[in-house]
């Protein structure tokens, strides 16, 4: 085991570095909605919420070079993950690097590339922490994303409370919306976060009624805010995953989903209590009023990235290059699409191939066979496989009407659910443990660190770069009350200030257009 010494004697830091990295893969959950440590240098929440972002996956990318010990648990890890698993990491990121290289505009591309696989590798120390903490780890990582929900209800409330009493105080339903830079952002953010409320509400009851009335009151009012805002392709993501849960786990889910069902009845009744009845909630008005053109945008949208995607089959266009001069937005709001355009058919279907592999094993370890509950089953059993289940298939789910692929509060979600899962995964396979060569895992695990070396490479001058005109950048286009098109900065297009000008010109050359999708 990993955790052991040369002599077979237990290593005092494994436990500590687990919990290391527990907490810094959840910083930006935490700090990211709510503002907390926001440097001057940043000068929006969007950009504040990428940068802890940057920064969180940067310091996992460095703690296995520290550590040898942490390269031993990654190395373990990796050795476990099957030989058609690596190769299509491997064959993903070798094609993306390709077409980064010759990309129009390289720095972004290489920028992109290697903000990805920094999150690999953060995916991995996730895994490997939960692997070595349990159900120690489920609680840590429960607690960190309701830490982040419960502190966004709290500062949400007070200031939403006020507009109730004093009918002169309104609040503004659109975007940018309190501490996100669009309320589709803070929608994305619940797609992932929902399924663990209901977790975390499920196993309080173990401890304390006290708790989980508590954390009920919180799942149903994330629920409230959901209905309140309007997200649709969120409320979809959610019918369409809870779905798919209760078909693949059946009995098993019983639990979670009688959870789930009642906060949501609860979130019905907290909308009508504290957004209907004190005047209604323009942003609910306001997604159906605008779902007809936002739905023939984002058919513009599939139609430019599909049309970019067979013109370059083999590369794609390369990473982050559907930023050039957007018209509408800077990614085409379908994960699929954006892959297949930007780094090629092979790289689309080896991702697809990886996505679809871990499904089926995670279908394999846990599908249920009964349509009730079965007796004895243990309360961890019945909450938290079901929830990452259902948090992971309303991030894909959103992922296709939506930006969750590129967003920085969807991207670190998207770390921790898959690297929460594939801990919990492969926990469950190495309870009865096989033996393991000591210098492969090794060897594994120095691989690991030279590819997220190789990523803060990739990453360092096109984030430098755009960092420092970030301030000139944001103050320009507020003189010029011009519209952002977020991407990895919220001034996404990268034909403009903060980012240097692409290697062709004629990428530019397109007449720039309002669009409301983002």
């Amino acid at each position: 085991m990993p955790n052991q010494g040369a002599g077979g004697t237990p290593n005092p830091w494994v436990p500590w570095l687990a919990r290391l990295t527990m907490a810094t893969a959840a910083l930006p959950v935490v700090a990211g909605p709510n503002g907390l440590l926001m440097p001057s240098l940043v000068p929006g929440h969007y950009d504040h919420q990428r940068l802890l972002v940057v920064a969180s996956l940067v310091t996992l990318a460095l703690l296995p070079l520290l550590s040898r010990s942490m390269r031993s648990v990654n190395g373990t890890f990796w050795t476990g993950l099957p030989v058609w698993a690596r190769a299509a990491i491997g064959l993903f990121f070798a094609l993306g690097l390709v077409s980064a290289a010759r990309s129009p505009s390289p720095m972004p591309a290489f920028l992109e590339w290697g903000t990805l696989t920094l999150a690999v590798g953060a995916v991995v120390a996730v895994a490997g922490a939960r692997w070595q903490s349990a159900k120690e780890g489920d609680a840590w990582f429960l607690a960190l994303t309701l830490g982040g929900v419960a502190l966004y209800t709290g500062k949400f409330l007070a200031m939403y409370l006020p507009t109730v009493r004093v009918p002169e105080v309104t609040i503004f339903w659109g975007s940018p919306f309190f501490h996100f830079a669009n309320v589709r952002f803070l929608n994305q953010f619940q797609s992932w976060s929902l399924p663990l409320v209901a977790a975390a509400t499920l196993l309080a009851g173990q401890w304390s009624r006290t708790l989980r009335a508590l954390l009920a009151l919180l799942g149903g009012f994330w629920w409230a805010l959901l209905f309140a805002t309007g997200g649709r392709g969120a409320l979809i993501a959610a019918l369409l995953s809870t779905l798919f849960v209760v078909l693949f786990f059946r009995g098993k889910a019983l639990q979670w989903l009688g959870t789930t069902l009642l906060l949501v009845g609860l979130g019905g009744a907290l909308y009508f209590l504290l957004f209907y009845l004190p005047g209604g909630t323009p942003g609910f008005e306001r997604a159906i009023d605008k779902s007809g053109s936002a739905d023939s945008q984002r058919l513009i949208l599939w139609s430019a990235a599909l049309k970019a995607g067979l013109a370059h089959p083999f590369l794609g266009v390369g990473p982050m290059q559907l930023a050039l001069d957007p018209e509408i937005a800077t990614h085409p709001h379908n994960a699929l699409l954006q892959l297949f355009a930007e780094w090629g058919l092979p790289a689309t279907l080896a991702g697809v191939v990886l996505v679809l592999g871990g499904v089926l094993s995670w279908a394999h370890q846990w599908s249920g066979t009964e349509w009730h509950v079965p007796t004895q089953l243990p309360a961890w059993e019945g909450a938290l496989p079901p929830a990452l289940t259902a948090a992971l298939f309303a991030g894909l789910g959103h992922g296709m009407v939506s930006g969750t692929m590129v967003m920085p509060m969807s991207q670190i979600m998207a770390v921790l659910v898959v690297g929460w899962l594939l801990g919990v995964h492969f926990a469950r396979r190495k309870a009865s443990p096989q033996p393991e060569v000591p210098r492969r895992r090794d060897a594994h695990g120095a691989f690991l660190a030279a590819f997220g070396l190789l990523g803060i490479t990739a990453l360092v001058p096109g984030f430098s770069f755009s960092l420092t005109g970030l301030p000139e950048a944001h103050e320009t286009y507020s003189k010029q009350e011009m519209r952002f098109h977020p991407r990895f900065w919220l001034q996404g297009d990268l034909c403009r200030p903060p980012w240097p000008s692409p290697v062709s010109k004629e990428n530019c050359a397109a007449p720039q257009q309002e669009g409301t999708l983002r």
